[in-house]
């Protein structure tokens, strides 16, 4: 007959003394049975061996693993009855907590006379006070660690909170410890997660919160560029940001002021890291009724971050510079009022202006330069090519809307790449400065496009370039993912005040696609390093038609 227990506890109690091996019904193994007389005993040899092997290996409680009754669980201490639920914890955790108190308790008995309570030299109390402090710190993250590793398996008491020792408290230290709430989302909230946007090229406005019954939603507005009063088109699609406190939690994020601009929107990911350096994408869904863009997000780390494109500041722009600028055949130079720097590079006669990031949120035009400089200093026949080419680059002409966050505007809310025709603007003016005075055979424009799902080359409607064929064929040759047809086909003629109006002839735009995959790159920005490569290699391809140019 079947034992009957008045409660769980009475339960949970003879559970423990047969773990603990108290209880005689737990010892001895197997039950003896009496056989009826007369049964015929049918064991092959085979069974015997079987029978024989499994009564060496006995299981805690002593009851072996084939046996008719069922083994008896290893029951920890600190059992939890949730909805007449038997929770069994993890039997290591109370180890653990007894280990780390009983290490910090030897750590106070050397430190500190028991006659006197001061502390003994070598220590300090100061020194003292410090080595409580790792103490206390790697045991509040050991647990916090444990309780995140088995969330279901944790008792929930008083041990799962973070705990100064008692004997370690001293009375001018106040203690408030984190109580840990179990989320419906499959993680742990401890707190509130924020966004911050306190960096370089940082751009978003946190406006709420919303804690939903599977997630939190988190609703975000990019923030409005100065742009003038009269200004019909706003562009502003540039966004970063990082998410704080977020590990294990299930987010979803919606900015809610999303321009729209024909089909521009459609099939584009968000981009993420958890370092700020290696950048993927993430599925993402816009609502052109709505005007949002939203996507979900469960992080492994603490932090992440989000970004239109893989930003490249002015202080990643300044590091590129120290690096290149010192190499024998090259040198570097401030333009005029702007500030904006300029790598030269070689001393031959064919002279070339690459410009990058007249807006500032197309921050692919900027990887396209760190791929060029990488080819160009890899190049084997390098002194060939300095005798030959001068190149003139130019890696950020706007580098006071990069850092601000802006996507299309300068400081002072201007549009550089609308400004070539009237003067305008002052960066402009610098580098027009410098092209009058070097006259070149060819201008490179470096832009990134939102719309486009493949690289391409544009110029105005207004222009007469003869290099523009041979150079879209050799393109499309060094870089697999460009489109020989433009892009701006229906639309160019309604552009003016860029970059053309300085010579129709010989100036090129190249439009990077960023809404382009992570294709088999490790990182996001791989393929835009890949597009500079391949602009180097199609500029040395192309001499013969630039010299014909001329």
């Amino acid at each position: 007959m079947p034992e009957r227990f008045s409660s769980l506890k009475e339960l949970h109690e003879k559970l423990w003394n047969k773990a603990q091996g108290n209880d005689d019904s737990a010892k001895g193994g197997r039950k003896k049975t009496r056989r009826k007389k007369g049964a015929k005993k049918r064991k092959t040899r085979k069974r015997k061996r079987k029978r024989k092997k499994t009564r060496r290996k006995k299981r805690k409680g002593g009851c072996y693993p084939n046996c008719c009754r069922k083994a008896t669980p290893v029951v920890p201490r600190s059992m939890v009855v949730v909805d007449d639920v038997i929770d069994l914890g993890h039997p290591s955790f109370d180890d653990r907590i007894r280990t780390t108190r009983e290490t910090i308790q030897q750590a106070y008995d050397a430190a500190y006379d028991p006659i006197t309570g001061r502390p003994y030299t070598p220590w300090t109390p100061h020194q003292f006070n410090m080595r409580r402090a790792e103490a206390e710190h790697k045991h509040n993250t050991n647990v916090a660690k444990y309780i995140n590793t088995y969330p279901r398996a944790t008792p929930v008491s008083e041990m799962t909170r973070h705990i100064i020792p008692p004997d370690l408290q001293q009375p001018d230290i106040v203690y408030t410890p984190t109580v840990i709430v179990p989320s419906t989302g499959g993680g742990l909230f401890k707190g509130k997660s924020t966004i911050s946007t306190n960096f370089e090229s940082g751009n978003i406005n946190h406006i709420k919160n919303v804690q939903r019954k599977k997630d939190v939603l988190v609703v975000l507005e990019i923030e409005n560029e100065p742009y003038p009063k009269n200004t019909k088109k706003k562009y502003q699609n540039w966004f970063y940001f990082k998410s704080n406190d977020v590990q294990r939690k299930a987010m979803t994020y919606t900015i809610q002021n999303i321009n729209v601009f024909g089909n521009d929107w459609k099939g584009f990911d968000v981009c993420y890291s958890y370092d700020n350096k290696n950048w993927k994408r993430i599925k993402t869904s816009f609502s052109k009724k709505n005007k949002t863009l939203t996507w979900k997000h469960t992080s492994t780390k603490k932090n992440v971050y989000f970004a239109y494109y893989p930003p490249y500041t002015t202080v990643m722009k300044q590091k590129m510079m120290m690096k290149y600028k010192n190499k024998k055949g090259a040198k570097a130079k401030t333009l005029g009022k702007s500030k904006v720097d300029a790598l030269i590079l070689g001393n031959g006669p064919l002279k070339i202006f690459i410009v990058a990031r007249q807006h500032p949120g197309e921050s692919i035009g900027s990887w396209m330069i760190e791929g060029f400089l990488k080819e160009y200093f890899s190049d084997v026949q390098r002194k060939v090519v300095e005798d030959v080419f001068t190149f003139y680059i130019i890696p950020m002409a706007n580098p006071g809307g990069v850092k601000l966050g802006h996507w299309y505007t300068n400081k002072k809310g201007q549009n550089l790449n609308r400004s070539w025709r009237h003067n305008k603007t002052s960066e402009t003016n610098d580098i027009k400065r410098l092209m009058t005075e070097k006259k070149a055979l060819l201008y490179l424009d470096l832009h990134g496009d939102e719309g486009a799902s493949k690289h391409f080359i544009t110029s105005c409607i207004e222009s007469k370039n003869k290099v523009r064929k041979p150079f879209n064929n050799t393109m499309a040759k060094f870089c697999p993912n460009f489109q020989k047809e433009d892009y701006y086909k229906r639309h160019a003629h309604k552009v003016y005040g860029t970059m053309d109006c300085f010579d129709k002839e010989r100036t090129l735009t190249i439009e990077g696609a960023m809404k382009h995959s992570l294709y088999k790159h490790k990182t996001i920005q791989d393929e835009g390093i890949e597009i500079g490569k391949a602009i180097y290699k199609t500029v040395i391809h192309m001499r013969e038609h630039i010299c014909i140019d001329k």
